[in-house]
């Protein structure tokens, strides 16, 4: 009877100690996966406090905050200003603005900013290890004597063309540029010479 006792207490206790075992693994589980949650939580948090640094904004804003600044060749489609306001960059000394608008079918970007130095600096925001570089001279801007450069890209899936240039007067540099799967036959330095304002250049706003 005392065998068959014990034999039943050691049956329990080994029940047990298989019962604690077999219930530690669904815990260790759980701690897991609530790490992971907090830590996904703990990201995209993070993430949501990176603010956009770019906020749309009226032509006239923009006007206001470069000067010369340009405007959207006549017949173009969904016009969009917006604009930089606090540029980390070193080379940055004012806002930068931007223009957005579809030519042809085509998005064409344009920025303003005045930059360090006494030469154009490169704010257009593309990284090409461009196929052609060419020097030329802009009609309308600067009386027609504004000097340019013109580059292009040709890739398999990609093309881009950029024009730049850089206003002595001022200190501001410019860009116009477009990226799309085919450019072919689209003159980027055509467009950047329509987009010359006379009636937003510092000197037309003087009174006579």
């Amino acid at each position: 009877m005392k065998k068959k006792y014990l034999g039943l207490v050691m049956a329990g206790i080994m029940a047990a100690s298989l019962t604690a075992c077999g219930g530690s693994q669904p815990a260790e589980e759980t701690t897991v996966a609530e790490t992971t949650e907090t830590t996904e939580a703990a990201s995209e948090e993070q993430a949501t406090q990176i603010a956009n640094p770019w906020r749309d904004c009226t032509e006239e804003e923009a006007a206001a905050a470069v000067p010369n600044c340009f405007s959207a060749p006549e017949g173009v489609t969904n016009v969009h200003w917006s604009i930089m306001e606090n540029d980390p960059a070193e080379y940055a000394l004012s806002p930068l603005v931007q223009l957005q608008f579809d030519y042809n079918g085509t998005t064409i970007t344009a920025r303003e900013q005045g930059t360090t130095g006494e030469e154009y600096t490169d704010i257009s925001g593309m990284y090409y290890d461009w196929t052609v570089v060419d020097d030329a001279t802009l009609a309308n801007w600067a009386d027609g004597n504004m000097p340019a450069k013109i580059s292009a890209y040709a890739g398999e899936n990609e093309m881009a063309h950029k024009c730049e240039w850089f206003d002595i007067e001022t200190g501001y540099s410019y860009c116009v540029s477009a990226t799309a799967k085919d450019l072919d036959g689209l003159d980027i330095q055509a467009i950047a010479e329509q987009m010359y304002d006379y009636s937003k250049k510092e000197a037309a706003k003087m009174p006579d």
